[in-house]
């Protein structure tokens, strides 16, 4: 049986290989680390039950857009909201500085769809006190995360159509 620490270090290792290349296949990652096969396809698997790794698509940024805007949100809920909006292409990363404030950064084609973004989160959200937003422009090279389906979104349109199907108690308006 191995130990905790002996376990932490194979996944390393793997996690290592997958970063170098997410698209090998088992046999070679096996091989490349001198791991055994059954043990890397276990291992991995593991990892993504334990959502420790996950595959996923990335977009370039000249497909979605390159304006991005750093939102800072101040009220009650914020964790719902930053949970909630965990599902949508458009939020490239999100933090909670404490427990009444967060920051995402929002991308978008242009600029009015991120006044659209806006406004559609403080008809949504109850209790926003305070909302700050900075913009800006993403480099060419930067690749977003492909987290739902709905790609080639219309903001606010498709907003509600897209909580609503990965967000309990957000009911889709027609």
């Amino acid at each position: 049986m191995e130990s905790t620490n002996e376990a932490r270090n194979k996944s390393m290792i793997i996690i290592q290989a997958l970063a170098e290349n997410p698209r090998g296949s088992i046999r070679e990652i096996a091989s490349r680390t001198g791991l055994n096969y059954l043990y890397v396809r276990r291992k991995i698997r593991g990892l993504q039950y334990r959502k420790i790794v996950s595959f996923s698509l990335m977009v370039s940024t000249n497909m979605l857009g390159r304006e991005a805007s750093i939102v800072r949100i101040k009220g009650r809920n914020v964790d719902r909201i930053l949970d909630d909006l965990s599902h949508c292409n458009r939020v490239l990363w999100g933090l909670r500085i404490n427990g009444g404030e967060i920051i995402m950064i929002f991308v978008s084609r242009n600029k009015h769809d991120i006044a659209e973004f806006i406004d559609l989160l403080r008809s949504m959200y109850e209790g926003i006190t305070e909302l700050h937003v900075e913009n800006g422009v993403l480099g060419n090279r930067v690749f977003i995360p492909v987290k739902n389906g709905l790609l080639n979104c219309n903001i606010p349109i498709d907003c509600l159509k897209c909580l609503s199907r990965y967000v309990v108690g957000v009911s889709q308006r027609s």
